[in-house]
């Protein structure tokens, strides 16, 4: 994996790169000099004719175009799923939890997205029978998360994981499983035969031609409303997930199931319409600076309503939706890196290639001849001297400079309640866990628990009564850490350590965390390398289902390490008085 913070500083596409060099003059104050630079990154994802991936590719085989002007390549970096065996680890304690894990993840994550406000009730149902059996099938080391939305929401429904049960049963548990819902914003065909139904009704009844006309152009304007109303809140949706995910430092390959896909980002799609096209510009700017690439999945290829009876207007117009969805699902795979699905039954096999192809892929950057932030839109073309390979990356990127505190906020993940703190990114809900920092961690009921109305452990004091203390002791490795060494061979450095309680909903109860510096003798290291370093921290929490986010950051490397886990009771704490 790259280092944690890669995609706050070299995002794909979008970052700018700032540095002052103040010059020294003993007499006045320094002048500033500010050069900027805009770095653009690619991921291009190449494969043969028979959708093999292609590996061992060298930057000097690539050849890269931005508006039609060859570009220098400054940087080149292949990733490809890790072959490696997997490593046995021990067995653990109860309450006693490791981030080290036995099979490094690849150098990407993946998103299964079920659109619910832009997909039918039966169609959804299918999709989920389909994904299941795709996860039994899925490689080792697949990181996955699974979201939905409709016409309220974003919303996680099972968090980054390699645990295929844990997969399964968000899909399909009683408790957590996905349920089929209709949307008012996408009525069904039968609900439009309805309609028109009624007003063939007046027409028959030779109703007055001024009523027939408003009828007939209320429901035209409804129509317009609905696909509208769609539109905005899936581009908003989008906007929501690429805030999530741009903490992440890795490609994210979002495999989107639906059967209508009403928006688009190529920039002369006719999709757009002036009052919107600001919000389509902001998604994609926010998708890019994530590196997302998507992977749209028609689910109408896997069952008919035998139901429908559609008269031939109906039907016309019926094929004119699917036509313009399949050429959206083109431009959205074309315009983000991904690859189009449709017209296949075998939508299982399609999210096994989505989340193959993505999973090796070449990262190209360069800084662009042209370096004006005039907010125009760039095209990007890729070529291979080998003809007959098939390249799949994003086609190009507006050159706007993001906005300050948006900017920051879409890249580091501040909307999600993290201010300036460098770790709270990486320790959001359902976020995959870090390895770059190793550590273990024991979680135990204090007993006896303090007393009502005692002060809170944790940072929301103004956590209601009852609730639980809990204390977690760390034992953190020290490798991988940026440590200073003094004349007398002493090593310092620098870390922050986190925990953040969640209910079952995903919303933070509570927070504790602690900042401190440390310093390891010549005579101590052997020790501090064979059992850690020590960390203690106390939190309290609300009664019931709590999910615990813990971490580890390096405040001189930037190297972090996080685990999440459920916390469950060792013991029933002393009645409190």
């Amino acid at each position: 994996m790259g280092h944690p913070l890669k995609c706050f500083f070299t995002v794909l596409l979008s970052v700018l790169i700032s540095c002052s060099l103040d010059a020294q003059v003993p007499t006045q104050a320094a002048p500033q000099i500010k050069v900027e630079t805009r770095m653009v990154l690619v991921d291009v994802v190449v494969t043969d004719r028979k959708g093999e991936k292609i590996p061992g590719l060298h930057q000097e085989d690539f050849r890269i175009k931005e508006d039609g002007k060859m570009q220098a390549i400054s940087s080149f970096e292949e990733h490809k799923p890790d072959s490696s065996s997997p490593v046995e680890l021990p067995v653990l304690p109860p309450n006693v939890y490791t981030n080290r894990q036995s099979i490094k993840p690849n150098d990407s994550v993946n998103v299964l997205l079920i659109d619910l406000l832009n997909t039918y009730p039966w169609f959804q149902k299918a999709v989920c029978e389909q994904a299941i059996k795709f996860l039994a099938t899925m490689p080792t080391g697949t990181r996955l998360a699974i979201f939905t939305f409709n016409e309220h929401q974003l919303r996680l429904v099972q968090g980054f994981t390699t645990d295929f049960a844990r997969l399964s049963v968000a899909l399909n548990g009683q408790k957590t499983g996905i349920v089929p819902e209709a949307s008012w914003l996408n009525p069904t065909p039968k609900a439009h035969e309805s309609e028109m139904a009624g007003l063939n009704a007046m027409i028959m009844m030779q109703a007055a031609p001024v009523a027939v006309g408003a009828v007939s152009q209320y429901l035209d304007q409804e129509k317009a409303f609905q696909v509208g109303g769609r539109n905005e809140l899936t581009l908003q949706a989008f906007q929501h997930l690429a805030r999530y995910l741009s903490g992440i430092p890795a490609r994210k390959n979002v495999v989107w199931f639906a059967d209508s896909f009403p928006i688009s980002f190529a920039p002369d799609s006719k999709v757009h319409t002036p009052n919107h096209q600001a919000h389509v510009q902001q998604t994609s700017d926010m998708l890019t600076a994530a590196q997302v690439a998507i992977y749209p999945v028609s689910a109408r290829g896997i069952i008919g309503d035998p139901s429908w009876d559609i008269a031939f207007d109906t039907a016309q117009e019926l094929f004119l939706e699917y036509a313009t969805s399949q050429i959206n699902m083109e431009d959205i795979a074309r315009e983000t890196g991904g690859r189009a699905f449709y017209n296949t039954n075998g939508i299982d096999q399609a999210m096994a290639t989505a989340i193959s192809e993505g999973s090796h892929y070449y990262t190209l950057a360069y800084a662009p001849s042209n370096d004006r932030n005039d907010g125009k839109y760039r095209r990007i073309e890729v070529k291979l001297p080998e003809n007959t390979y098939k390249l799949s990356y994003r086609r190009g990127y507006y050159a706007d400079r993001p906005s300050g505190q948006e900017a920051h906020k879409a890249q580091s993940g501040t909307e999600r309640g993290g201010g300036e703190d460098p770790l709270m990114p990486f320790v959001g809900f359902g976020m995959p866990n870090f390895d770059q920092l190793t550590y273990q961690i024991e979680t135990k009921l204090v007993d006896p628990q303090p007393a009502l109305g005692a002060q809170r452990a944790g940072t929301n004091t103004e956590l209601p009564d009852p609730v639980i203390r809990y204390t977690a002791d760390l034992s953190v490795s020290l490798q991988n850490f940026a440590l200073t060494k003094s004349d007398d061979g002493t090593k310092r450095g620098r870390l922050e350590a986190m925990l953040v309680a969640y209910d079952r909903s995903g919303k933070i109860v509570n927070i504790a965390k602690r900042t401190n510096g440390f310093a390891v003798t010549t005579q101590g290291e052997t020790t501090a390398q064979d059992t850690g370093l020590p960390i203690h921290l106390e939190i309290d929490v609300p009664v019931g289902d709590i999910y615990l986010r813990t971490g580890i950051y390096d405040l001189n490397s930037g190297n972090v390490g996080t685990l999440g886990f459920a916390l469950q009771p060792s013991a029933t704490p002393t009645d409190r008085k």
